[in-house]
């Protein structure tokens, strides 16, 4: 689940009107509020003045090994992977590489802020890439709910490290240095969470988040290229729609039609 903490009258106001909405979509009880020393320890009472919206709905993954494990589903499918293997321009039936021409019955551009560079056609939705530092804290708690709060995210791992993110940068030199504004965002982590007083950071990263014209990802076929389909611009919901996104732009590089909103097709409306 998920403790999100309500400070101001109008946050509680949004989170009753949640709770409202959730009981009619998924049954009472999903969503509810809690008094703000409901989670003593782990979220300061005096950060959630109005209370906490908790919900039993959010999961939450680790993402480096859900990628290791989607690896290794692929390499028991047999399927070929090419690692650092760079992609310079989609060609008729295949891709072009660094190291030569890949062919392919069907393509789907899936390079987070490379696909961006990829499909360059008039008529599409551009996009670029959002700089966000996260970092990774040692044992603190284990079995407790993610915390959301603005900008920040606190996930506490089966094995009782914590994750916390992110920072979001619109202008940025480096796409993978750590600074001040990681450190900031961890001093705001602690005053929010006491369990992550003193606990030692074991790893720092950064990155770059894909955000497509409009905010919306950008998902289904590529308009003037047969077998050509496009999965990018998820942004801060990637990794939660990632499944069904996926699904849907191989669909659509296949010649089918998968139902999306209009608002995910690739070309400018």
């Amino acid at each position: 689940g998920c403790l999100q903490p309500l400070a101001t009258p109008q946050r509680r106001a949004r989170a009753e009107a949640r709770v409202a909405e959730a009981a009619r979509l998924w049954g009472a009880g999903r969503v509810r509020i809690l008094p703000a020393d409901a989670a003593p320890g782990w979220i300061a009472p005096e950060a959630a003045a109005f209370g906490l919206l908790h919900d039993d709905l959010t999961a939450r993954l680790d993402p480096p090994a859900t990628c290791r494990a989607l690896l290794a589903a692929c390499r028991a499918r047999d399927v070929c992977y090419l690692p650092g293997t760079e992609v310079t321009a989609l060609g008729d039936g295949g891709v072009h590489t660094a190291s030569g021409f890949v062919p392919a019955g069907a393509v789907v551009v899936a390079a987070g802020t490379g696909s961006f560079r990829l499909i360059t056609a008039p008529g599409l939705r551009s996009g670029g890439g959002v700089k966000g530092q996260a970092m990774l804290l040692g044992a603190a708690a284990t079995g407790q709910p993610v915390i959301h709060a603005d900008d920040i995210f606190i996930v506490a791992h089966d094995d009782g490290t914590v994750g916390l993110g992110s920072t979001t940068e619109r202008d940025w030199t480096d796409p993978r240095a750590t600074d001040a504004a990681l450190d900031a965002l961890h001093d705001r982590a602690v005053a929010l969470c006491p369990a992550l007083r003193g606990v030692p950071v074991l790893r720092r990263w950064a990155g770059l988040r894909p955000r497509a014209e409009g905010r919306q990802p950008m998902v289904g076929a590529l308009p003037g290229r047969s077998g050509v389909a496009v999965c990018t611009g998820g942004y801060k919901i990637g990794f939660a729609i990632g499944h069904l996104a996926g699904a849907a732009a191989v669909a659509a590089a296949l010649g089918e039609r998968p139902e999306l909103p209009e608002s995910y097709a690739p070309a400018r409306s």
